[in-house]
């Protein structure tokens, strides 16, 4: 009688734990769609803008909004880019003032997975980077759609297959170079037009591929402005980590994983935007689902 009473207990908690598991992984696998975290602070999209007959891309997102992974395959033109697959950080303090901030840190952890030639190759292999991506734009809410904004910064910080940056062809602008904790970045700038709309990028590249990084994005942001290339009155609105992708023959998935931004306005204070759970609560509620199958099974 006594060995009843704590294995009623047990099959009770395992039994409110499962039904306190969220819904499995969300899936998209069409060219649009978005997936919003539970705390409204992060949104994963989509953005295969350039998909093609032949190609495929799904986006998914574990459960807790900790992680998420994107398969693709597009199978010609290697030198466009067809997919932005991303999570999009949307803290409150967004849009803000350039001279209005005090600290910005992107923070991400990335890993790609392909058939081996693909990763050695850069003639036959697979094409893609790995980089955030940030609009700004004189108007704040101009500033906030990414297909508005008059400006573009991405931060590289993975290459494969030798993917170049626009205004590559021109070397390095103003000759800049910076490093940023233990990498060095040089910075390429250029102008593409879409109708009415001119887009200018500046992309600083990393000298090699940074799985792992917690950025101070002031060192890249000042020198950006010190040297005339950006206003400090502009407002920055859009803040996103992902993987452009190129071209790839055969599956490949890009993984990501602990990302996150933390900003602090001089005048509104901080704000993070990061994972729904951190990853240690993760890992123990994992623990826990792990213990419940094996006593259940018993």
């Amino acid at each position: 009688m006594h060995m009843v009473f704590p294995y009623l207990g047990a099959l009770l908690f395992c039994a409110s734990y499962a039904a306190s598991v969220p819904n499995p992984d969300n899936t998209i696998c069409t060219p649009t769609g978005s997936i919003p975290s539970d705390n409204n602070k992060l949104i994963f999209i989509a953005n295969a803008w350039n998909a093609t007959p032949q190609g495929f891309q799904c986006i998914s997102v574990n459960s807790y909004s900790t992680a998420f992974n994107a398969t693709w395959q597009w199978p010609s033109d290697r030198n466009a880019v067809h997919s932005y697959p991303h999570v999009k950080f949307q803290p409150k303090l967004l849009p803000i003032v350039i001279s209005d901030i005090s600290a910005v840190t992107l923070s991400a952890s990335w890993s790609i997975s392909a058939p081996a030639k693909d990763l050695d190759s850069r003639i036959t292999g697979m094409v893609s980077n790995v980089a955030w991506d940030m609009f700004a734009d004189e108007d704040p809410a101009a500033a906030q759609v990414d297909a508005s904004a008059k400006y573009e910064v991405m931060v590289w910080v993975g290459r494969y297959g030798d993917p170049k940056p626009i205004g590559f062809s021109s070397g390095l602008c103003q000759n800049q170079t910076v490093t940023v904790g233990d990498t060095s970045f040089s910075l390429y700038c250029g102008s593409t037009s879409s109708g009415s709309r001119n887009l200018t990028t500046y992309s600083w590249v990393a000298n090699s591929n940074v799985s792992t990084s917690h950025i101070d994005f002031l060192q890249l942001l000042k020198p950006l402005v010190d040297n005339n290339l950006l206003a400090s009155s502009l407002s920055l609105g859009v803040i996103g980590f992902g993987s452009e992708a190129y071209y790839a023959p055969e599956n490949v998935t890009f993984m990501a994983q602990d990302f996150g931004v933390n900003l602090t306005s001089k005048t509104r204070g901080s704000e993070a935007a990061s994972l729904g759970l951190d990853m240690m609560h993760t890992k123990f509620l994992a623990m826990i689902m792990v213990a419940c199958h094996v006593f259940l099974s018993l």
